[in-house]
């Protein structure tokens, strides 16, 4: 299983989230499919697409980094 670390902060302060692959995978990936069938159609986004480009997509939104910690 691999981990993403990214930063979340408050008004007070700033600290590292580490979320796994599944749990972007059970927030993000039926929500991002959805806006990509819209902008696209759902045929050519299920021929297309995997859940790769919605992590991918996921890091460069939020800044995300891959965990090198076990």
């Amino acid at each position: 299983m691999r981990y993403f670390c990214y930063y979340e902060w408050d008004e007070n302060r700033k600290w590292v989230e580490t979320v796994s692959e599944q749990q972007i995978r059970d927030w993000e990936w039926y929500a991002w499919q959805r806006r990509k069938s819209w902008k696209e159609g759902t045929d050519y986004v299920n021929k297309t697409y995997c859940f790769q480009d919605c992590l991918d997509e996921w890091i460069i939104v939020n800044n995300a980094w891959e965990s090198t910690d076990e």
